[in-house]
């Protein structure tokens, strides 16, 4: 009994961690707003501007100064409501904010270094591939959305394996198996699992925290803990 209710007050109380840190505020047309986090995708570039969705706002700004994947930002603005047309012929209503004050902040130090290590990889695949190359190879191992060209968007969606770009709780399941396999090799079982426990949480940082990756994470975790404590479990 005691077990079932602490499963219970876990669940409750990540739903009301979910709740208070991730469910934005919902804002109203005309409402002059301060919006500040952490820019979780790369801005969709064009030869004179950016794009990119920021607590469910589009936002467009010159193309520079540049805004990176990691970015924490302070935004200021008035909330609008734009309308266009997809290619499909749906009408789709964004919120918007133009023209925005926009003010980079300080990271916290270990986001920092995340960041770093994100955009050491980011710069190492695109200089070593061509750009449609890396951008696939950056959207697999972690989630980094940069621009494809048209041609292969089109060959993707034609041929259904848009999929493909995203990581996805694989990363996950590959990630946990290969590290705990080589920590079990040189140190205790419990620490192995301990170390591909926090392995796993650098991979979710380090992939922005896409919806996949949690997911998988989570269940990876709770098979560790699983392990750790000797209870069985099946994949």
């Amino acid at each position: 009994m005691k077990g079932v209710l602490s499963v219970i007050l876990f669940l409750l109380c990540s739903l009301a961690f979910r709740y208070l840190f991730f469910y934005p505020e919902s804002q109203k047309v005309g409402q002059s707003v301060t919006i500040q986090g952490i820019l979780l995708d790369e801005p969709r570039r064009s030869p004179y501007s950016q794009r990119f969705t920021f607590k469910n706002i589009s936002i467009s700004v010159p193309e520079y100064p540049e805004y990176t994947f990691g970015d924490s930002l302070s935004i200021k603005g008035v909330v609008q409501e734009s309308t266009f047309t997809t290619k499909k012929g749906q009408e789709v209503t964004d919120l918007v904010i133009r023209d925005p004050f926009i003010q980079k902040e300080e990271q916290p130090f270990l986001l920092k270094i995340i960041m770093g290590m994100l955009k050491k990889v980011t710069a190492t695949f695109t200089q070593a591939l061509p750009s449609d190359e890396a951008a696939l190879l950056l959207g697999i191992t972690v989630g980094v959305r940069n621009e494809f060209s048209q041609d292969l968007l089109d060959v993707f969606r034609n041929t259904g394996v848009m999929h493909v770009v995203a990581a996805s709780g694989s990363n996950v399941a590959t990630l946990t198996a290969v590290v705990l396999y080589f920590c079990v090799l040189f140190m205790r079982r419990q620490l192995a699992i301990f170390a591909t426990s926090l392995v796993i949480i650098w991979y979710a940082v380090l992939a922005g925290f896409d919806p996949p990756i949690v997911r998988a994470s989570l269940m990876a975790m709770i098979t560790l803990t699983a392990q750790l404590v000797g209870k069985q479990n099946y994949s």
